[in-house]
């Protein structure tokens, strides 16, 4: 009887151990399984199974690399004009030529009046013309034009000198006009001639001074205000 029963117990104890074999094998199945889903982000993983792969997926990093701006250049200021106020009391005036942005002009760049004193004798309207970089440009037609004739003027080197070329007057203001005249726009006076703030109506003996500059127009032209002072502070050089 007692044999019987611990053959019993045997065989149980064998059919428990070989059950609790499976159990283990198809559980390490199973979990080989998940593991491999994980690795391989396949289909049907669940959001929380995603997150767990995270380690061994790769990352977005994002750069902040600094941005250089380049600063716009600034354009080149037009040349101011230099406009001795006397000549408004002698009747003179200035005609803009007409422009637009970009395009080349002769601008009146200095314009100044000797009275009598300042003109030692002398009776002239004075001319020059510098290119953009400030230097007297030769060759350069200038027409002085007044009511039944003109003459043409031409821009000399004449090197230690003020101006370039000069035309004598007689008669009195208003009597004459002068623009550069090489086929470009150019800045024109108008109302020169003879006779000072005192006397206007006398053949006085008084000169002008202009000197123009190769400009490029930059939308801002129009009539400027003088910006000289009342005394000339330089004198009259005609050959």
């Amino acid at each position: 009887m007692i044999r019987v029963w611990f053959s019993k117990v045997k065989r149980i104890r064998r059919l428990g151990l070989a059950l609790f074999l499976v159990l283990g094998l198809l559980a390490g199945l199973a979990k080989i399984t998940a593991e491999t889903r994980v690795l391989a982000g396949g289909p049907g993983l669940s959001r929380q199974s995603k997150d767990i792969s995270a380690p061994f997926t790769k990352t977005n990093t994002l750069l902040y690399l600094p941005v250089l701006v380049a600063e716009k250049p600034q354009p080149t200021p037009l040349p101011a004009l230099e406009w001795d106020p006397r000549l408004d009391q002698r009747g003179a005036e200035l005609r803009p030529a007409i422009v637009v942005p970009g395009q080349g002009y002769w601008k009146l760049v200095k314009a100044i009046w000797f009275d009598e004193a300042e003109s030692h004798g002398l009776h002239h309207i004075l001319v020059d013309a510098l290119n953009a970089d400030g230097e007297r440009v030769v060759g350069l037609p200038i027409r002085v034009y007044w009511q039944d004739s003109e003459t043409t003027l031409t821009t000399e080197a004449k090197s230690g000198e003020t101006y370039a070329a000069d035309f004598g007057m007689f008669g009195v203001a208003p009597s004459y006009g002068a623009l550069p005249n090489d086929g470009n726009p150019a800045d024109e006076v108008w109302g020169l001639g003879l006779g000072s703030i005192e006397e206007p109506e006398f053949a006085i003996k008084t000169s002008y001074g202009l000197i123009w500059r190769w400009t490029i127009a930059d939308g801002s032209e129009g009539t400027p205000t003088g910006t000289a002072s009342p005394t000339a502070t330089a004198s009259p050089t005609p050959t």
